[in-house]
């Protein structure tokens, strides 16, 4: 019996990006120049808005507040376009009293409303605007109300076209 071996070559090593010396590894500075921040309305939002605000601050960048209103929650997707429209309006004066509030004066601000399903017009305003971090709030949903509501921060997480900062509501302060 003639068996005859064939040694098949080993793959290249490659070197792991966090193996380099310090010579070789130069992080380039962050610079924050837009920040987004969807908002819902709730309380929950407020750590994100207080987060976005230090960094904008931090970094002399420009906050976008983004509101979604999900036309399903508003009488089905057969609700008709003018109830629909109306709560523009009022979600916009909404978001008005919470810059006011909650983000300082000199950081400009842009005010956003659209019908969207959360995820998606978060993911549609990345595309939009170009911001250099995303900011969201989560609810922090577990078992059945995750299941059937789904984790609109991670849906964002999973598809943003940039890096994506996720706040709970107890969050520890970064001071």
């Amino acid at each position: 019996m003639n068996t005859e071996s064939v040694a098949t070559p080993a793959p290249a090593q490659k070197t792991p990006a966090f193996a380099k010396t310090d010579a070789e590894f130069c992080p380039r500075p962050i610079q924050l120049k837009h920040i987004l921040v969807p908002i819902d309305l709730s309380m929950k939002c407020l750590k994100a808005l207080e987060y976005a605000a230090s960094f904008a601050s931090q970094y002399g960048a420009k906050i976008t507040l983004l509101h979604l209103i999900d036309p399903a929650d508003i009488m089905g997707e057969a609700a008709p376009a003018f109830f629909r429209e109306k709560d523009l309006p009022t979600a916009e004066r909404e978001l008005a009293q919470i810059r006011e509030r909650h983000i300082p004066s000199d950081i400009p601000t842009g005010i956003f409303v659209r019908h969207d399903a959360a995820a998606n017009g978060i993911l549609i305003a990345t595309d939009e605007f170009e911001p250099d971090l995303v900011i969201v709030a989560t609810h922090g949903r577990t078992g059945l109300p995750r299941l059937f509501l789904g984790s609109t921060a991670e849906k964002v997480i999973r598809s943003a076209s940039c890096p994506v900062l996720v706040v709970r509501e107890g969050e520890r302060d970064f001071a």
